[in-house]
């Protein structure tokens, strides 16, 4: 009997009929896998749809929620150079920077350099200086007000009221 020589389409045409499989119709769909799957897929996509609308309405939800379950750290207040809360309070005012100087600046010395969000730069003949509300400049005392009108710039301490003209 001579031998007859197969092609690779005939070997596959003769392994898949002698396949069994099942019609279609008949398959299970409903495997363990396939509900696990879908399933798996589906609470991903409700719990990343659930945090994003969350995230719209408050954006700062999980900031808290991650805030809140931190434990504060047993701080020494001492080796930390912490304040008590009273002093912590006033330190809202920013403090003026000390300077060494062969005599002390009158208000005259002063000139106001520019004003922003209610902090002001004033300027010496030997210095700048940073300065808002509550802060304590020499020669000055203490900034009561720092303000920005149509006329110009106006700083008004405990000693003097300094003005600038915008020109």
């Amino acid at each position: 009997m001579p031998q007859q020589r197969s092609t690779f389409d005939d070997i596959l045409i003769q392994t898949e009929e002698r396949a069994a499989r099942a019609p279609l119709a008949k398959r299970k769909w409903l495997t363990f896998d396939n509900v696990f799957i879908s399933f798996s897929i589906s609470f991903s996509i409700g719990f990343l749809v659930f945090a994003y609308c969350v995230s719209l309405i408050d954006p700062e939800y999980f900031n808290r929620r991650v805030l809140a379950t931190m434990r504060p750290a047993e701080v020494d207040t001492v080796r930390t150079g912490s304040v008590e809360a009273e002093q912590a309070l006033m330190a809202s005012a920013m403090p003026a920077p000390r300077i060494v100087r062969a005599r002390d600046p009158v208000p005259a010395d002063y000139q106001i350099i520019t004003v922003f969000d209610r902090e002001a730069i004033l300027a010496t003949e030997d210095e700048l200086m940073r300065v808002k509300v509550g802060s304590v400049a020499p020669g000055l005392g203490q900034i009561l007000a720092i303000d920005q009108t149509e006329k110009g710039l106006v700083v008004r301490t405990a000693e003097a009221t300094l003005r600038s003209d915008e020109n």
